[in-house]
């Protein structure tokens, strides 16, 4: 896992039929140079511990003596085992992550922001919210809170489930988040992205560092797994030594103006477009080429200054091909 680039790993204690059976792992991933986070999720929060607050205290006191780095409390817990095992904790030099997990809706970024800073306000060192997201609007959400906490200085990680889950966390580091939870095998949940993929979008083998600091690309379609472009794109700024990521977005047009709107937040630098949204996107656009007019589709826009503007490069390349196979064009015109 190490040589994967991982730095944490969560021990699920709420998953063990006896819940003493991850004590060892604690050690042997300090051993193996990786930390380790002890969670005991309760099923009212959408794990599988099924006692009461006093019962997973006694619990995590048998995993504190074994000197976890973390360890995960919810919100919702009984506020004096909270207050007890806060103070156990930082008595035994484990940081301590304070969660909330709704798995049903995803609130105003004002919400959760007013949640976050109940889980600051709690003394914890990592504020963990994640919520299910059902829409592309849920994702708007959650990109604004994000743009909020960085302003707090407190760490955070927030991240979504279901259908636009992924979207989430693979912008996790851009947005600011601490760490962003993945998987080996099989998910633990629907949205999670696995090692594999995200350490191939953020390019963590080739040494690529994506933070808050990166620039944005991207490229929108539906579908959109089949482009070769994140991977052109981000092998060349890999090579070049240039801080930015390029990203699949996959959209559908209902969601284009909501799209939009994530990218204005995100402050995207230019995005490709491909099938079935080179028409489309123009009305969405603030200012669109003359030759993209004249067409009447557009597959690349840019930030300019604020203001999308776009571009079709599709008929260049094309007449370049032509002209470059020795077809003399004559007084054929480009637009």
């Amino acid at each position: 896992l190490k040589e994967k680039h991982v730095e944490y790993v969560e021990i699920r204690v709420d998953l063990f039929e006896d819940h003493k059976e991850g004590i060892p792992l604690v050690k042997k991933l300090k051993n193996a140079g990786l930390k380790s986070v002890v969670t005991i999720r309760p099923e009212w929060e959408g794990g599988g511990y099924k006692l009461d607050d006093e019962g997973r205290e006694l619990i995590f006191l048998q995993y504190l003596n074994e000197g976890p780095d973390l360890m995960d409390l919810e919100l919702d817990t009984d506020h004096i085992v909270r207050s007890d095992l806060i103070e156990k904790a930082g008595r035994e030099g484990v940081q301590v992550i304070i969660s909330h997990h709704d798995g049903y809706q995803t609130p105003t970024a004002a919400a959760i922001l007013k949640k976050a800073r109940e889980c600051f306000d709690e003394g914890c060192d990592i504020a963990k919210m994640v919520y299910r997201t059902e829409k592309m609007s849920d994702v708007l959400e959650l990109v604004k809170a994000s743009r909020m906490l960085n302003t707090t200085g407190n760490k955070f990680s927030l991240m979504g489930t279901g259908p636009f889950g992924d979207m989430t966390r693979v912008l996790a580091p851009f947005l600011g988040s601490e760490m962003v939870y993945s998987y080996v095998g099989d998910p633990v949940v629907e949205g999670q992205v696995d090692l594999d993929s995200l350490n191939g979008i953020w390019g963590v083998d080739e040494g690529m560092c994506i933070g808050p600091d990166s620039r944005l690309y991207g490229i929108i379609g539906y579908p959109v797994s089949h482009s070769i472009s994140p991977l052109m794109h981000n092998f060349a700024f890999r090579e070049k030594g240039i801080n930015s990521i390029y990203i699949p977005f996959r959209v559908k047009k209902r969601d284009l103006g909501v799209l939009m709107d994530i990218f204005r937040e995100l402050e995207i630098e230019g995005f490709n477009v491909t099938i079935p949204h080179k028409k489309d996107i123009m009305r969405h656009l603030g200012e669109v080429d003359e030759i993209a007019c004249n067409i009447g589709a557009v597959n690349t826009v840019l930030n300019e200054f604020g203001t999308f503007k776009g571009y079709n490069t599709d008929s260049a390349g094309a007449l370049l091909s032509i002209e470059d196979s020795g077809v003399d064009l004559g007084n054929v015109r480009k637009a």
